[in-house]
């Protein structure tokens, strides 16, 4: 990874106006940055790209809880998370994913969804 993070504040505001939660299809969900997976630390997030839409609910138990028993929980990845909340905001027009500095891991998930 670089050195510096990638940093969009829009990406956050276009999840909370036009997306639904990944997992209960509910509108107005919070934007969680993925953690884990080698992308979280002390003192540290992830790159705004690599956040997904979670009901506010969903977004408390996933920190409160962690990351790994989160996952177990509803059976998806942050990754697959993360891949479907940037096919919707690439489709609806708010981001263009070929200006988005994403690993190649975001385009393995994104293969899976179709």
């Amino acid at each position: 990874m670089t050195s510096k993070v990638y940093r969009n504040k829009k990406i956050a505001k276009a999840i909370q106006e036009n997306c639904v939660c990944c997992i209960t299809g509910r509108p107005h969900p919070d934007p969680h940055h993925l953690i884990g997976h080698g992308y979280s630390g002390m003192g540290t997030k992830s790159p705004d790209w690599a956040q997904m839409a979670l009901t506010h609910d969903l977004h408390t138990e996933l920190h409160n809880h962690g990351w790994k028993a989160f996952e177990d929980k509803y059976v998806r990845t942050q990754k697959s998370m993360v891949a479907e909340t940037l096919v919707k905001m690439h489709c609806d027009g708010f981001i263009d994913m070929t200006e988005l500095p994403v690993h190649d891991w975001v385009i393995e998930e994104m293969e899976k969804l179709a």
